[in-house]
């Protein structure tokens, strides 16, 4: 397809994401959410639900999302071009919004923006780590890329030019061709930082290589950890600064930050202390966000300031005792796994449905359907989602009656 076709197709699925934004349905997503709904980042469901006694529908909110390389999949575009091409990206972001509220029976809503995120090494490129394109997998990096191994290397590391190192003059590009595009009424979101510090330290140093110094080398650490916050809360100065906005939703996505990754010791030396000066800085972390088990550390995560949501997932965490240790001073998110999201028995969904709400009760959460992401996304693992999706409607229906 020429460019200029491409430009006149973005044309109309703007005018077709409109005309959802305004409809009733997307008007009682948007209640469920709150005032000023804005994601974090580019996913949906990483916010806190509005609570439900300030909501006119008080149901248990539910989203579902693939990451880009299943909707890569579903659709058949090339994923390396969608991240390197801003009118490629553009294009299909606003073709997976429009299919996704339109074809799953959930509480995403339509907004109008277009964040942008340009993969997971976006950050750790600003310090030269190298990042990997692929037509077969999302952006990404390896731990033999690290660029932090020595003391020398420390010694070298400061805080990165947020005009030219790493992907930056990419999300520039991407930022000025999509304002260009869009309507005056739409806006372009600039990239945001998410990686927790912990897990930009693995980036830099490498895993293997961090998880011994933590042991024999904290020192090395803490000095890591330094630059790396320093850096983070600079970027946001200069994100702030580039929009003309206080935006201050901030993420922490910390997949790092996990048991047996790393000890709770560990997590409250090396972890805590930074990512709780990134909450006061900012007010507050908008998302805790780890795929892994971090059920143990929870005591900790609850002295940062202002942790407005966290992960619970249902296949790695210890589900009651979290709840428990949460105590209702942090909403949630529970996260099925793959298999219950797959489960072709509707008996059994049900059944397992009537597990997630008797154990956590009258607490203010959300359900997130992230976990199942298929090999090769296609019409039939669509069909899975929209039958847990359909369950869970009907069980709620049945509990209104």
């Amino acid at each position: 397809m020429l460019k200029l076709e491409k430009i006149d197709e973005i044309k109309k699925l703007l005018v077709q994401k409109t005309e959802l934004y305004e409809s009733n349905e997307n008007k009682r997503r948007l209640e469920i959410w709150g005032p000023g709904f804005i994601p974090d980042i580019y996913s949906p469901g990483q916010i806190v639900p509005y609570p439900a006694e300030k909501r006119i529908e008080k149901k248990i909110p539910i989203v579902m999302d693939w990451d880009r390389r299943q909707w890569s999949q579903f659709f058949g575009f090339n994923i390396s071009e969608f991240y390197k091409d801003p009118v490629e990206y553009l294009r299909w972001t606003l073709k997976i919004d429009i299919y996704r509220f339109s074809n799953f029976d959930d509480d995403t809503p339509i907004l109008k923006t277009i964040p942008i995120t340009l993969g997971c090494p976006y950050e750790a490129s600003l310090f030269g780590v190298k990042v990997i394109y692929s037509d077969l997998h999302e952006p990404l990096f390896k731990s033999d890329g690290a660029v932090v191994k020595t003391e020398k290397d420390l010694s070298r590391l400061k805080i990165p030019n947020f005009k030219k190192d790493g992907l930056m003059p990419l999300a520039y590009k991407f930022f000025e061709k999509i304002n260009k595009i869009i309507p005056e009424d739409f806006e372009v979101i600039f990239p945001k930082w998410g990686r927790g510090p912990i897990g930009m330290a693995f980036a830099l140093a490498g895993m293997e290589d961090l998880l011994i110094k933590l042991i024999d080398e904290p020192k090395f650490v803490h000095k890591l950890m330094r630059i790396i916050t320093d850096s983070r809360i600079e970027y946001t100065k200069f994100r702030r600064s580039l929009i003309n906005k206080a935006d201050t939703e901030n993420a922490l996505m910390n997949d790092e930050a996990t048991i047996p990754i790393i000890s709770k010791d560990q997590y409250e030396e090396f972890g805590f202390p930074y990512e709780n000066e990134i909450a006061i800085f900012n007010n507050g972390i908008g998302w805790w966000h780890a795929c892994g088990n971090k059920t143990p550390l929870i005591p900790i995560i609850k002295k940062i300031k202002n942790v407005k949501v966290i992960d619970i997932n249902w296949w790695t965490d210890d589900i009651k005792p979290a709840i428990s240790m949460l105590n209702g001073e942090i909403p949630f998110i529970i996260r099925p796994s793959a298999r219950d999201i797959t489960e072709k028995n509707e008996c059994i969904i049900s059944n397992y449905i009537d597990s997630i709400i008797n154990v956590c009760g009258n607490e203010n959460y959300a359900i997130r359907l992230d976990a199942f992401q298929p090999t090769n996304a296609s019409d039939d693992d669509a069909e899975k989602v929209k039958r847990f999706l359909k369950v869970f409607k009907n069980k709620e229906i049945r509990s209104e009656n």
